[in-house]
C-alpha cells in the first residue's frame, strides 16, 4: 500500500482535490543503522540521504534547506515502512525522528507502518 501511495503521488496522479505532495517512502530496515549511529539526525537530513541514495541523484545539487522548506510548507508525504523490524532499543530514536520534524510548520501527512 505504501509503495502504491508513493508511486501515485510521485507520478502526480493522486485523486482530484487531494493536495500535491512529494512522497518519501523510507524503508526503516535500510536506514535503521544510519539513524541509530546518528541519534541527533533530523528528518530533513534523512530525506537528503534518501534522495542522494536514488539512482542518478548522487551528484545533484539540492537547494539549501530544500527538505526543511517542504516540511515547513506541509508538502511532504512521509511514509515510514518497517517499524516492526526496528530493534526495541532503537524505536524511540525512530519515533523521535519522525515526530520531531513532522510537528513543525504545517501538517505533513505521514504514516509509520509495520509488517
Amino acid at each position: 500500500m505504501l509503495r502504491h501511495l508513493s508511486y501515485r503521488y510521485g507520478k502526480g496522479n493522486a485523486r482530484r482535490g487531494v493536495p500535491k505532495l512529494v512522497p518519501f517512502l523510507l524503508y526503516l530496515r535500510q536506514w535503521r543503522g544510519t539513524i541509530a549511529d546518528n541519534p541527533t539526525m533530523t528528518l530533513p537530513e534523512l530525506m537528503t540521504l534518501f534522495v542522494r541514495d536514488l539512482r542518478g541523484w548522487k551528484d545533484v545539487k539540492l537547494p539549501p534547506r530544500w527538505a526543511e522548506n517542504l516540511l515547513d510548507r506541509g508538502r511532504a508525504l512521509i511514509l515510514f515502512d518497517g517499524f516492526d523490524e526496528v530493534a526495541a532499543e532503537h524505536r524511540d530514536a525512530m519515533g523521535a525522528l519522525s515526530n520531531g520534524d513532522l510537528s513543525k510548520g504545517e501538517e505533513n501527512p505521514h504514516t509509520l507502518a509495520g509488517g
